[in-house]
């Protein structure tokens, strides 16, 4: 990681304020009780996520992709994309070690998301192996600030590197009419797109902040990149996983909008076990 990306993350962690409950509206008994169940809660919901995870996977090797994804939403009674974070998680916990089971969901999910760096992955097992209680909002707040910091690396070489007929590697003939060039990218736009989509693209593109931006050329090269990048790593990730729809990103998004996830997972659990 180059000294920047640090001096990124290491701003994080200045910034990072750790969200805990607030004890001092209960007695002190109830609230080493409530403590105490929160690691217990935690180890549990990691340890049946991870099980779940390698059952799944050992289903998937007797049936088809198609068959696998109505089997898992009709039998097993899970989403495909919560089947597809429980094997995303076991696949992980394997490579990693057991060690990192005991980690909370919400940290499964995000580290083992393949949009999360190796080099920061290795970096959080190492202060949670030293003993660092590190949470989950810390450590997302951590991973967007060394996104952030590789986009702008990237956008300060894009923008240095800028030439305005090159993408992808294909040079543009130079003789051809930029409204010609123009007419023809908006052209491919309407077929590929609804009508409600293209107004949209059209209101944007169109927009008065849009079109007055001086960096406004930079910034279309900057977004196609970027956007055949993340397409590039969903199929990747499909590939991996048996042709899986994509689920978010987030990374990007962080990988997966992994808090909100885990608000669907008890009901899920709760199936799972009424089923066994």
């Amino acid at each position: 990681m180059s000294v920047s990306k640090y001096a990124a993350v290491e701003a994080a962690n200045q910034q990072n304020t750790t969200v805990c409950f607030d004890y001092t509206g209960v007695s002190p008994s109830v609230a080493k009780y409530l403590k105490g169940q929160v690691e217990r809660i935690r180890r549990s919901a990691s340890k049946s996520i991870v099980e779940i995870g390698k059952d799944l996977i050992g289903a998937k090797h007797y049936l088809s992709h198609g068959a696998f994804l109505r089997w898992v939403e009709s039998e097993v009674g899970l989403p495909a994309r919560t089947a597809q974070a429980y094997m995303q998680v076991a696949q992980w916990v394997s490579q990693k070690g057991v060690g990192v089971a005991t980690l909370p969901p919400t940290l499964l999910y995000l580290l083992s998301a393949p949009s999360t760096p190796e080099e920061f992955i290795t970096s959080v097992l190492k202060r949670v192996g030293a003993g660092e209680q590190i949470t989950f909002q810390s450590v997302r707040r951590e991973l967007k600030a060394l996104r952030e910091a590789k986009w702008d690396l990237k956008h300060n070489d894009d923008c240095g590197e800028f030439r305005p007929a090159e993408l992808n590697g294909q040079v543009m003939p130079l003789k051809r009419d930029v409204a010609a060039i123009i007419t023809e990218a908006v052209a491919i736009l309407a077929r590929g797109l609804s009508q409600g989509e293209f107004k949209r693209v059209r209101e944007m593109m169109t927009s008065k902040p849009v079109l007055d931006d001086p960096g406004l050329a930079q910034k279309i090269v900057v977004a196609f990149k970027t956007i055949q990048e993340t397409t590039e790593s969903d199929r990747k990730l499909q590939s991996q996983n048996g042709h899986w729809p994509s689920h978010e990103s987030d990374e990007v998004s962080d990988a997966m909008d992994v808090a909100p996830m885990e608000s669907r997972h008890s009901g899920s659990r709760s199936r799972v076990a009424s089923s066994a």
